[in-house]
């Protein structure tokens, strides 16, 4: 009877590698098409996917950074199944990873397996096999370049609003935020950018400063920093987020 009992236990461990192996499986399908296809722009879409990979990466807003990805597989007509390791953030964040891998398939298979894959001995294998299936090409450098600057002009932008918007130090900032509030509900997501862009203007900051806002993904992510839905990692100073809960 024991040694049944050892038996059965084996079988649901093997099992239960077994679903996470296939995961993995699938998340290799997705890559395989999802890195050439955002290099290659083969659409008008690649820039604008690639820009809310960013921003949702960035924000660390998993969920909403698969559903992306999602919805452009299944627009291609290519199978939902294979979808489902979208679900998991841990494979989300290892796709971002791999997206911006420019190493060796040794160096960039072994940094997906530390982060993904720790829990079978079978994962490294799999991170290689991701890499070394894309490790030729890279995303187009202007791209980055471009989202780059845009980060940048985020940054500057974000550590005045946020607290100003915390604050809520004069009456302009009583009524921009239920101005923004409105604009939110109802999804008018570039007036909303339009509400900052005036403000920030208004105080003699520079006007370069807001043309992120133009994107309207940008203009909801800036709604989603504000009340505490997102955070914005900082790349200069103290590398810390802003955000209201940080």
């Amino acid at each position: 009877m024991k040694h049944k009992q050892l038996n059965k236990g084996k079988n649901i461990s093997l099992s239960s590698l077994s679903k996470k192996q296939l995961q993995r499986n699938r998340k290799n399908e997705i890559m395989k098409w999802l890195k050439p296809y955002l290099e290659s722009k083969a659409d008008t879409d690649a820039s604008g996917i690639w820009e809310q990979l960013t921003i949702h990466a960035e924000s660390k807003q998993w969920a909403q950074f698969g559903n992306v990805i999602r919805k452009k597989w299944l627009n291609t007509g290519k199978l939902q199944e294979f979808t489902t390791c979208l679900d998991n953030s841990a494979h989300c964040r290892n796709i971002w990873e791999l997206l911006n891998s420019t190493g060796s398939s040794t160096n960039s298979g072994s940094s997906s397996s530390n982060t993904l894959n720790s829990d079978s001995s079978t994962s490294t294998s799999q991170s290689t096999e991701v890499n070394e299936g894309t490790e030729k090409s890279t995303i187009s450098r202007g791209s980055i370049h471009n989202i780059s600057k845009k980060r940048q002009q985020k940054e500057t932008l974000l550590e005045w609003l946020v607290p100003y918007m915390q604050n809520k130090s004069d009456q302009d900032a009583l009524q921009m935020w239920e101005e923004m509030k409105i604009l939110a509900k109802d999804g008018k997501w570039q007036k909303l950018g339009n509400v900052i862009q005036k403000k920030w203007s208004s105080i003699g900051y520079d006007k370069e400063y807001t043309k992120f806002l133009s994107n309207s993904h940008h203009c909801r992510n800036v709604w989603d920093i504000l009340i505490g839905n997102a955070v914005f990692k900082k790349q200069t100073g103290d590398g810390g987020v802003l955000g209201v809960n940080t």
